[in-house]
């Protein structure tokens, strides 16, 4: 899969629900693999590292339990998260407010997995596998 020139909220929502029936020790080795391959394919813009990565679709998975659990009946709202992630942010890199934005209002209006009960075709593990079998040249 080529991540190449989008954003990482819209290439992390196309592999996100491989994640969903994952423990956390698979759910850290899929974050890891997500970031290096989306760094990878976006090297040339030099902002993406790895690191960075990670850092952006953890938040994206935090902040999609806290805005469509039904379980959280505070949602977390904008200024919450970027103060959340700009002061996290500076040991890493600065991520531009703008970026951070985005992010917040497409998980809020969108949630990272599908709400469908239906079984994918392939196993999770299969379609895991499948996604980052080779790294992009």
């Amino acid at each position: 899969m080529n991540f190449a020139n989008i954003e990482v909220e819209k290439a992390f929502r196309l592999v996100a629900p491989l994640l969903k029936p994952t423990g956390s020790k698979t759910r850290f080795h899929f974050m890891t693999q997500f970031a290096d391959w989306f760094s990878d394919c976006n090297e040339h813009l030099g902002y993406y590292t790895p690191e960075v990565v990670y850092f952006l679709a953890y938040g994206a998975l935090m902040l999609n339990t806290d805005m469509h659990s039904e379980i959280i009946k505070v949602k977390m709202t904008q200024i919450q998260f970027l103060s959340y992630l700009e002061d996290l942010s500076v040991d890493i890199i600065r991520i531009p407010r703008p970026k951070l934005i985005a992010l917040y209002d497409g998980i809020k209006e969108k949630p990272l997995f599908p709400s469908t009960s239906t079984k994918p075709e392939k196993s999770y593990w299969s379609q895991f596998l499948n996604v980052f079998r080779t790294k992009p040249k």
